[in-house]
Parts: C-alpha cells; structure tokens; sequence
C-alpha cells in the first residue's frame, strides 16, 4: 500500500496501481468529491465500475497490453483507505464513510488538532465519534499505534485494523533507548574505573 498526499493523488495513484501496488491511502480527504474522485481513480474506466483508470502499458498489464478482463479485475480490486483527518472531512463524515469503494478509513490525529484548532481531549473524543460513524457506515476503521496499552480496549470495540507506528518514530526511540542505556554503561565504567 502507498499513502500520497492531496496534490498530485490521482495520477500517482494510478502510477502506484500500475507499478504493482494494490493498495492506495489517500491523504487530506476534505469532501464527498474528494473521496469519489479518488476512489474513481484507482477504478477501471469502464461501464461497470464508471472509474477513471484507462488501458495502460504498465506493470499490471503485462504480458498483455491493458484492458483486458484481468487487467480491469486487476484494477478494480485496488483497496481504497482515505485518511479523516480535517475539519471539513469529519464534519461531513457519514457522507464521506458512504461513498460506494471506501475500503477502510484511517484517523489522522495530528492533523486533525492542528485543522480543527481542538485540544487533546477534544481529539479523543473525536476518535470515538469517528469510529461510531465508521460503524454505522459498515466501513472498517484503522488505527496506528505507537504502542500496545490501548490496543485491547480497541479490540474490544470492535477495530482490526492496525498500523503498527510509524518507521521514523520506532527508530528514533530506539535508538534514542540504546543511547541511554550505552550512557549510562559508560558513566557506570568510568565511575568503577576512578
């Protein structure tokens, strides 16, 4: 799965699909159109499916140029995550959770504290709102976690889909945790050693 950001989301979307991703989380989803536009783009440009992804010489087509059955089947089993994560995307949720090929819809904190102006505990309960409406709506919620003391609380609420951190986070505290016991191995030596 690739995560792209709002400019530029549809045509890389559909380089992304192309090159062999089967999965696209789209970034900064504001609006109803926000979302059917990028679900429509990782959808084949056919009758059935009504998307905006055309026959291409790309890496899912091979070793057959595109368009064919396997191709569009291909296409249109592309998971489709969007990101809530501004103001105006949770203000409008229920449509936005309703919009037919939303696969999954990921909750963006940091993002949303800094688009709504809320505080923290505001943010929590944003969180709930989010994964009731996501429940109402039958759309799977996905969580990221830092670490696992919430995580059979969500569970409990009914949440399987989990993101586990992010890459330059786990390596920051790692390294940060071997830094300081290395530390303090070396202020303990120096101390036996004097």
């Amino acid at each position: 799965m690739i995560k792209l950001d709002y400019e530029h989301a549809h045509y890389l979307a559909q380089r992304a699909v192309g090159s062999g991703f089967n999965g696209v989380l789209f970034a900064d989803m504001r609006t109803r159109k926000d979302v059917e536009r990028a679900v429509a783009s990782v959808r084949p440009d056919t009758p059935e499916y009504g998307g905006t992804y055309g026959a291409a010489a790309r890496r899912n087509a091979r070793p057959n140029y595109g368009g064919g059955p396997e191709y569009v089947a291909s296409v249109a089993g592309t998971v489709v995550g969007i990101m809530i994560e501004k103001r105006e995307s949770f203000d409008d949720l229920d449509s936005l959770l309703s919009v037919p090929g939303v696969d999954f819809v990921q909750w963006g904190p940091t993002d949303f504290r800094m688009s709504s102006g809320r505080d923290t505990a505001d943010i929590d309960l944003a969180r709930s709102e989010l994964f009731d409406a996501c429940a109402r709506n039958g759309v799977p919620a996905r969580i990221e976690l830092s670490d696992l003391r919430e995580f059979s609380d969500l569970c409990a609420r009914g949440l399987r889909h989990f993101s586990l951190g992010i890459d330059i986070e786990m390596l920051f505290n790692g390294w940060k945790q071997l830094g300081t016991e290395a530390r303090s191995i070396l202020q303990t030596s120096a101390e036996v050693a004097s």
